[in-house]
């Protein structure tokens, strides 16, 4: 397991900080966003949850790496 630097160190002290994201953190939790209606739904809904966490934590999105190959398993 890695350790954490001073600037990850320091900014996931500033983020426990922020009374808004703690508090879009509890909206979530209390509507239960990731719900298991339908296997299909199952991970359109987990991409969904991290999009979104995403987008609270300030992080940039990564460019879209094209996947190639002809046999993939999951």
């Amino acid at each position: 397991m890695s350790r954490l630097s001073k600037e990850e160190k320091s900014e996931l002290l500033r983020l426990a900080g922020s009374k808004e994201l703690r508090e879009d953190f509890r909206r979530m939790k209390n509507k239960k966003q990731i719900s298991a209606i339908a296997d299909e739904s199952l991970i359109d809904n987990y991409i969904m949850f991290l999009t979104v966490t995403n987008s609270f934590a300030n992080h940039t999105r990564k460019p879209f790496k094209k996947m190639t190959g002809d046999h993939f398993i999951l």
